[in-house]
């Protein structure tokens, strides 16, 4: 089958939502460039069946830049246009991008100060901790509290990166090496948040690391840090500590003895497919609407280590909350005691979803379902506009209001006939109004 055949059959067959899209739009943007398809042309037959919106909003256009410079054809965008039409190509994305970025910023800093409720002290925070995490000034139990972190994360045997952001293979160690080193010495600044093999692998970037993605033994927890100037320390206590009651499977709360606390969440993914499918695609597209960094979603990245004195802040990082019932022990079995697996991150996500964010819109002609953070209809037409998926949102009874709620009301739009339908008949769950 010929590049051109295989690029138009698998345009027929997109996987679901959350079951390797992105590994899929790779592949479609390779087989357009091999059959020389226009770049424009691939980007419109992408959106046309891709079967999510993109996340985030440049998915299609990095992945077509790739795969058309692998292939030996540049940027598809700017193959055709003189150096005064490339500049203002250039300006422009960078002033789109600069404004998706503050609107961005601007939607997570309304949903989680909505979500939080108020403002927290780490103190108050550590009071719902089932772990007595002490101080957060006492350096001596916070060192303890380093290594208790990590045999609840991973267990005694488990082969830990604890070091600088540049370290290698000389950073890594037993959870227990690790624990009797912090009794006398303070721990490192940084710890990777799952286990390696301890064997090489390949980095994206070329060449073979110890620290890979590749190289990660179990990928069984995501980091949620939200670095917003706007979004407090205070504010982010509460909103975790709001996130903790909602049922979020938080195991451990770092400060990081600056802005931000650093939050592990157990997803207990098979391996990096899962991770692809359950992490990146289903989790952090929610995560993003609440602050947190998408370069925070690969399995190795590096997260605060409770015990280390940050002297460029003149402050202790400290471990704050630490839930047991979320760690490594949840999945160990005996012949006696047997839990069940633990449930996927999608289904949580699934299950979840509307304590995480209130507005949840369909569109239907694609079968892509959008979620947003924003509460009034006009909010909802603008982000369905900007990404070109309805031209017009009417709906002259309801007026400026949107029904939403679980699996009750869902309003399906049109992106052909631009027009919105109207809702469904309600579940029997019953349905929720917003105002404006």
């Amino acid at each position: 089958m010929s590049a051109e055949s295989q690029y138009h059959d698998a345009l027929s067959r997109w996987p679901g939502a959350g079951s390797g899209v992105h590994s899929h739009l790779m592949r479609i943007a390779n087989l357009a460039a091999l059959a020389n398809v226009p770049p424009n042309e691939a980007e419109a037959a992408i959106i046309a069946t891709m079967p999510r919106a993109p996340s985030p909003s440049s998915e299609i256009t990095d992945a077509l830049r790739k795969a058309y410079a692998e292939a030996g054809c540049g940027d598809p965008t700017m193959a055709t246009l003189t150096p005064e039409q490339k500049r203002r190509l250039r300006e422009r994305r960078e002033a789109e991008r600069e404004a998706q970025e503050k609107q961005g910023r601007k939607m997570a800093v309304e949903a989680v100060r909505k979500l939080a409720g108020g403002k927290m002290s780490l103190s108050e925070l550590a009071a719902l901790s089932p772990v007595d995490v002490g101080e957060a000034t006492d350096a001596a139990r916070q060192r303890r509290n380093a290594g208790l972190m990590l045999e609840t994360l991973h267990g005694p045997d488990a082969l830990v990166y604890a070091g600088n952001a540049g370290g290698g293979r000389e950073s890594m160690a037993a959870v227990e090496d690790w624990q009797r080193r912090f009794d006398d010495f303070q721990p490192p600044p940084l710890h990777v948040v799952n286990p390696f093999t301890g064997k090489p692998g390949p980095k994206k970037s070329g060449g073979e690391s110890y620290r890979a993605d590749s190289c990660i033994a179990r990928h069984a927890y995501a980091l949620y840090e939200c670095d917003i100037p706007e979004i407090d320390i205070e504010t982010q206590a509460a909103f975790i500590a709001s996130r903790i009651r909602a049922g979020w499977p938080i195991v451990s709360v770092v400060w990081s003895a600056s802005k931000s606390l650093h939050a592990l969440l157990r997803v207990d993914c098979r391996d990096a497919a899962q991770w692809q499918a359950d992490v990146r695609e289903s989790l952090f597209p929610v995560l993003e609407e609440l602050g947190a960094d998408r370069t925070c979603s690969n399995p190795s990245r590096l997260s605060r280590m409770p015990g280390h004195f940050r002297a460029d802040k003149g402050n202790l990082q400290s471990l704050v909350y630490l839930n047991p019932e979320h760690g490594h022990r949840a999945t160990a079995t005996t012949a006696t005691d047997t839990p069940p697996a633990p449930e996927s991150i999608t289904a949580f996500i699934e299950a979840h979803r509307f304590t995480l964010l209130p507005v949840q819109c369909f569109d239907m002609a694609l079968s892509v379902r959008l979620t947003v953070t924003t509460a009034t209809a006009a909010q909802v037409r603008n982000r369905l506009q900007a990404q070109g998926r309805v031209k017009i949102f009417t709906d002259p009874d309801r007026a400026e209001r949107v029904a939403i709620a679980g699996n009750a009301t869902k309003t399906t739009f049109s992106a052909t006939a631009a027009r919105c339908d109207g809702p469904k008949e309600p579940s029997p769950r019953g349905t929720r109004r917003i105002r404006k």
